[in-house]
């Protein structure tokens, strides 16, 4: 298995290549070609994600209160959760800002600017996706449910939240983490 992969093409005579890392998939189909479990190398849940049907049936909330816990998971670390209260935030002021001024194209800010540092932080910290992407309404109300804790100085309580949730539903492909 190839540990590193020769980034453009080879010069002719020897010398120092520039090394970038495999691609997921290059990582899965060596592990796939040497007939080694993917367990065996803590690749399953990168590796192996649950097909789109049992994504949806695992995901499937009867109620806010039930999605809640969930919601919160989905924003286990501080910084996930600060980025979306700052981008919130933010994109109230100029929203508001933009009103008081009779500038209504200003009311694109909010999602905009909302939205536009929310999803990035799913992507880089949390490593999940955004839950907007399959409960909209639910997700707006638990971002404002979210904030107002936050603002009251419940932060802690909320990474409690997420930790028990991952600890109860191991199969979302990550272990608990210990930042709260």
């Amino acid at each position: 298995m190839r540990a590193a992969a020769v980034a453009g093409p080879l010069p002719a005579a020897a010398g120092s290549y520039a090394l970038r890392a495999p691609s997921r998939g290059a990582v899965a189909f060596h592990v796939r070609a040497l007939g080694v479990s993917r367990r065996a190398f803590g690749l399953s849940a990168v590796l192996s994600p649950p097909s789109g049907r049992e994504y949806r049936a695992r995901m499937t909330f009867t109620s806010y209160e039930e999605f809640w816990p969930y919601y919160v998971a989905m924003h286990s670390r501080a910084a996930t959760r600060w980025i979306h209260l700052t981008g919130t935030l933010t994109g109230l002021a100029v929203t508001a800002y933009g009103l008081a001024r009779g500038r209504r194209r200003y009311l694109a800010a909010l999602p905009l600017i909302g939205y536009g540092t929310a999803w990035p932080a799913h992507f880089l910290i949390e490593g999940n996706n955004p839950a907007t992407f399959g409960h909209p309404g639910w997700s707006l109300r638990g971002d404002a449910q979210m904030i107002r804790m936050m603002l009251a100085g419940r932060d802690a309580e909320l990474g409690e939240i997420a930790q028990k949730w991952l600890a109860e539903n191991p199969c979302q492909g990550r272990p608990p983490v210990a930042d709260s």
